[in-house]
This record gives C-alpha cells, structure tokens and sequence, in this order.
C-alpha cells in the first residue's frame, strides 16, 4: 500500500500517483462525481436465478438451494441471508433431497432477481408465479408449462399470493 509523506504531503509511490491520475481522468470523460463513481463501483446486480431449474423434481426451496450451492458454489449460510430463511431450514432442504435430485438444466432463457424469494410471508413457489404473473405478464398456463406443474397448481399458488397481498 502506498503511503504518504507527511513532510512534504507527497506519495512516495508513484504507481498510486498513475492510478489518481486514471481516475482523474475518467470521472472527467464521463461527467461523473467522486460519490457517483463509488456508487457504479459498488453497486451489484442482483443474482439472476433460471426458472428452469423450478422443473426439477425436488422441492422449490430444494431446487434453489441445489442450484445456488452446486451452481453457483455459495456456502448454505450464503444461501439463507439471500433468500432470508434459517441456515439450517437451507441446510435440511439441501442435504435432504441432494441425493434424489438430478442434474439441473441451466436454461437462461427466463431467469428472476433471487430478490424475489425474500418475501417469508409467501412460500417460495407463490413469490415466483406471483412475479412471473405481475412482472413477465405471463399466463398462468404457460408458467404452469415453464415450471411443469398443473395450471390448476399454479392457480392455487397465485390465488394464495393474491390472498396474502390483500392482508
């Protein structure tokens, strides 16, 4: 790490002095503040999570804990503060049905914000019909096609979210 001199307020590397330099000279080309580059710096895109991984015959919650950790190599601790459900409530879904469950189709066609699974008023499942109703504008036949559930499944689950939202 460079330091600076406190005698003559200079750095003593000149390799910082280049990289100053470099932002310098972006913030100027893009019209941009300090706080709006630390902003773009720090700011993530939400992880994107494929519906197809939902057609799986394990659970929902089993599927997402499958894909996240298998796929996307995230710890179960990880995983939990994502979704905002207990460690060990990630833990049982995952070592439960981590033997029954088949390798997963990465179609990236359709995917959601994992954001979309915090919600613990709603169950998995009628968070995502819910969105995937609201947000794609899709019918609850081709979600029930996506997912590879009945429309009459996937009715109960949006009803449910519908009845929730009213509370």
């Amino acid at each position: 790490m460079s330091k600076i001199s406190k005698n003559r307020g200079e750095l003593e590397e000149p390799n910082l002095a280049n990289d100053l330099e470099s932002v310098k000279q972006i913030l100027e080309k893009h019209s941009l503040t300090v706080d709006e580059l630390k902003l773009i710096l720090t700011r993530q895109e939400p992880m994107q999570v494929p519906i197809s991984i939902f057609r799986n015959r394990v659970g929902p919650m089993a599927a997402l804990c499958i894909y996240l950790k298998d796929y996307r190599h995230l710890k179960l601790s990880q995983i939990a503060r994502l979704i905002n459900r207990d460690a060990r409530s990630v833990w049982a879904a995952y070592s439960n049905s981590k033997p029954r469950s088949k390798p997963m189709k990465e179609d990236l066609s359709l995917t959601c914000s994992i954001e979309v699974f915090k919600n613990r008023e709603k169950s998995l499942m009628e968070n995502l019909v819910y969105h995937l109703k609201t947000v794609n504008n899709l019918t609850l036949t081709e979600i029930a096609n996506l997912l590879g559930r009945s429309s009459k499944t996937i009715w109960c689950f949006y009803n449910r979210a519908l009845t929730k939202d009213e509370k």
